[in-house]
């Protein structure tokens, strides 16, 4: 059975962050350059109507960073969880430039703290399949495919961490390795950033009060054209 050494995990952790590059190659660099643009794509200057927009992307971009390094330091899990939470972040994000009412959300009660709403969520859902049906669509596919096999507990993700031999039972915090699948996940993180960057870009184009930094569609385009080319590959 492994120990448990925290501070040994997180030396193994950075280390696999450090060879990423060396490890996985273009699909690498291509999910991190699109992580970087999600964190750079909007200047300096936004307007204050769209502080909700911005209070939910900064959610977009902490779960995409957390993907990115999930899938790197082998905790698929973790990584897919936070792709689910990068998704729905981003469309309460669009939602709330179009209707930036934060009580839609969430109200503040008597006592100072937040009730929490559901309205805000179905009326998000519902604006964006109405007015944005086909990134509507690729967020729901690729929420259902997480759903189906990461967002609850199941035998078929214990395997991936648990194994019998001989010898010994090990019982391992970091994923047995496979380099093709990690690869494909993390191509998704590329992938999906990809797709919602496309749709801010149109959102914010639509809406305005946000700056977006020069030649944002052209950067955006370009790491699209490589995505699709480390798909085919």
């Amino acid at each position: 059975m492994e120990k448990y050494n925290l501070i040994k995990l997180s030396t193994d952790e950075n280390a696999f962050v450090t060879s990423a590059e060396k490890d996985y190659g273009e699909i690498y660099v291509n999910a991190n350059s699109f992580v970087n643009l999600l964190w750079h794509f909007i200047g300096n200057n936004v307007h204050p109507h769209a502080w909700m927009f911005m209070m939910f992307m900064s959610q977009v971009k902490k779960s995409m960073t957390l993907a990115l390094l999930s899938f790197i330091r082998r905790h698929d899990v973790q990584g897919h969880l936070m792709l689910r939470h990068a998704l729905e972040s981003a469309v309460f994000a669009c939602y709330s430039l179009n209707n930036p009412d934060s009580e839609e959300f969430g109200k503040i009660n008597e006592k100072g703290s937040v009730d929490l709403s559901d309205k805000g969520k179905e009326n998000a859902y519902k604006w964006i399949e109405d007015n944005y049906e086909r990134y509507s669509k690729i967020i729901e596919i690729k929420k259902k495919r997480i759903n189906k096999l990461y967002a609850h507990s199941n035998i078929m993700t214990s395997h991936s961490n648990f194994k019998v031999t001989e010898q010994q039972v090990i019982n391992s915090y970091f994923d047995f390795l496979e380099v093709h699948i990690t690869k494909a996940w993390i191509w998704n993180v590329a992938n999906i950033s990809w797709c919602l960057l496309d749709l801010f870009l149109k959102i914010i184009r639509k809406h305005g009060g946000i700056e977006l930094i020069e030649n944002v569609e052209r950067q955006v385009k370009l790491l699209g054209q490589e995505n699709d080319r480390l798909k085919a590959e």
